[in-house]
C-alpha cells in the first residue's frame, strides 16, 4: 500500500491493482474531529459535513455521484452485483462488471477487500470485519464471482485495506473462540488479541486465490489516528474511511 496526495485528500493505493491504468481502487479518510469544526453540534451536523467531503473527494477523483453504487452495511455476508449506481439496499460487498461504475464501501477498523479480476475485468469491494468473515463473506464474494461472472479464482487479485490489526484489536473469548486459534493470542487478563488480517486472507486462498495475488501490506487504523478513522479510536474525531473502485471509459468524468 501507498499514499499519495490528491489535492486535499490523503490517497491510499495498492501496487498490485495500480498495474492496470484504467482500474481505480483508492481509499481516504474523511475525517472531523468535534470542537475543531464551527457548526458541528451533532451527528447529524457531521454526516452533512461529510457527505460534503466526499463529494468534493470524488471531483478530486474525476467521478460522478450518479454513478456510484452504496449499500446499507449490515456485517453479513450478503453480497450484491451491480449495474448502475445508486443505493443498492442491505449489503456488505459489490461486484460490477460495467465501465464506470464505481463501487463504494466505509469502514472503521473492518476490512476493505478490494478484489479485481484480470481476465475478465470486474472490481469487487467488500466490507469485511469479523462478524462478516464468521459468516463467510470472502467464500461467498468468490462463488459469486465464479457463479455470476465466470471467474477463474485464479484469475482473481486482491487488496487488504487499512484496518485494525492484531496488535490493538482485543476482543472476548466469545468472538475469538468464532476463528481458529492461528488468529489470536491469549492475553494474562484472559482476553485475545485477533488478527481479522490473517483470517480474511487464509480465507480468500481457501476460496482459490493464489497467496501471490494477496496483497495485506496495510497499516493499522488505530496506530495511525493521524492518517485513519478508528471507531475504537474515537477519541481520535468523528470520520470514515471510504473505499471506492471501478473501471474508468474513456471520458474524463466517470
Amino acid at each position: 500500500m501507498i499514499k499519495i496526495k490528491t489535492g486535499e485528500f490523503l490517497n491510499c493505493c495498492y501496487p498490485e491493482l495500480d498495474e492496470y491504468p484504467f482500474l481505480t481502487a483508492v481509499s481516504s479518510t474523511l475525517k472531523s474531529p468535534f470542537g475543531e469544526l464551527e457548526g458541528i453540534r451533532s451527528d447529524r451536523d457531521l454526516e452533512e459535513h461529510l457527505v460534503k467531503i466526499e463529494n468534493q473527494w470524488l471531483q478530486e477523483l474525476n467521478i460522478r455521484q450518479e454513478n456510484v453504487v452504496s449499500i446499507k452495511q449490515v456485517h453479513g455476508n450478503g453480497i450484491h452485483c451491480a449495474e448502475i449506481g445508486g443505493f443498492a439496499g442491505e449489503f456488505d460487498g459489490l461486484f460490477t462488471d460495467r465501465k464506470g461504475v464505481f463501487l463504494r464501501v466505509i469502514t472503521a477498523d473492518c476490512i476493505p477487500v478490494f478484489i479485481f479480476d484480470t481476465r475478465k475485468m470486474i472490481t469487487g469491494l467488500i466490507h469485511a470485519g469479523w462478524r462478516s468473515l464468521e459468516k463467510g463473506i470472502l467464500t461467498n464474494a468468490i462463488k459469486i464471482a465464479v457463479d455470476s461472472y465466470g471467474s477463474d479464482p485464479g484469475d482473481l487479485i486482491a487488496a487488504l485495506g487499512p484496518h485494525i490489526h492484531q496488535c490493538c484489536y482485543e476482543v472476548g473469548s466469545e468472538v475469538a473462540d468464532l476463528f481458529s486459534e492461528e488468529y489470536s493470542s491469549k492475553k494474562e487478563n484472559g482476553k485475545y488479541m485477533l488478527s481479522i488480517g490473517k483470517a480474511a486472507q487464509n480465507e480468500l486462498v481457501k476460496a482459490g486465490l493464489k497467496p501471490e495475488n494477496i496483497e495485506s501490506e496495510c497499516e493499522c487504523t488505530l496506530c495511525n489516528p493521524e492518517t485513519y478513522f478508528s471507531a475504537r479510536g474515537g477519541r481520535f474525531g468523528k470520520g470514515r474511511l471510504i473505499h471506492i473502485t471501478g473501471i474508468r471509459t474513456a471520458d474524463r468524468y466517470n
